[in-house]
């Protein structure tokens, strides 16, 4: 199943950015329709979310970002189209 892309978007173009992506470590979710991405640190750091969210608001958009702080720290950053 291929990614589900709104009506009226340039669909080429889209798909090409989703192959650079999905290259890159990003994974579409079961629906195919969220982009997600984990991310794992040796230690906590607030610099890696606040620069994801200063980049975010500067573009209008609100990813969901969840911070888990197991043994090993991690961010698991869903984006929403």
């Amino acid at each position: 199943m291929q990614a589900q892309i709104a009506a009226g978007q340039d669909t080429a173009a889209l798909s090409a950015d989703l192959t650079t992506l999905l290259a890159s470590g990003w994974a579409l979710d079961s629906d195919h329709i969220t982009l997600q991405k984990t991310y794992r640190f040796k230690t906590y750091t607030k610099d890696f979310h606040n620069t994801i969210g200063v980049r975010s608001k500067a573009k209008n958009h609100h990813p969901e970002m969840i911070s888990v702080r197991p043994a090993k720290p991690m961010y698991n950053l869903l984006i929403f189209g």
